[in-house]
């Protein structure tokens, strides 16, 4: 059973109906959701924004005038609500912007390993037909297949591992010398 206090439960009750208050605030007057809040110079601000840019829009382009407005009403809300602007809580957060540099780093290695395996390959062209040869073809294979494995892995949010080219590099070079 969980445990939540009458003072946790009156608390998120109190803080929906005064952010709600806020956003009928802001259906009537743009800034009121800060003026409510006691930020009067960053109300006053909105207000102004919003009343300039919708006389100036709104005898040249109604609907501009009209979404100019929603958005200085919805920036205002933002501010007043989470404490950041719009563009502030559109941007990435530190977490996301580290996810896909991971994802990055992990594309990379896997064309990395790709350009190995067609360089080994390449290296096979000379080699006659051999046991050696046949194996090496056959772990070079392998190898793709891993790193299409690790790509769609990757793709998917799983961590995945990387085929070891060591050891196929090593069977090229057998190859290459028999």
């Amino acid at each position: 059973m969980t445990d939540i206090s009458y003072q946790e439960v009156h608390s998120e009750a109190a803080s929906t109906i005064s952010n709600g208050v806020k956003l009928l605030g802001e259906v009537v007057l743009p800034g009121s959701s800060q003026l409510l809040k006691g930020h009067i110079a960053s109300g006053t601000a909105h207000l102004v924004v919003a009343g300039v840019g919708v006389a100036l829009l709104a005898p040249v382009a109604p609907i501009l005038g009209g979404l100019f407005a929603l958005g200085v009403r919805l920036n205002s809300l933002s501010k007043s609500v989470r404490g950041e602007n719009l563009w502030q809580a559109a941007r990435p957060t530190p977490a996301a912007a580290k996810t896909a540099l991971t994802d990055l780093t992990a594309q990379t290695e896997a064309v990395k390993a790709q350009g190995t395996i067609v360089a080994l390959k390449a290296e096979l062209v000379g080699v006659k037909e051999s046991a050696d040869k046949a194996t090496a073809l056959t772990e070079l294979a392998k190898a793709e297949v891993g790193i299409t494995k690790f790509q769609e892995d990757s793709a998917k949010g799983i961590a995945g591992t990387l085929p070891d080219l060591a050891t196929v590099t090593a069977l090229v070079k057998k190859a290459k010398s028999n």
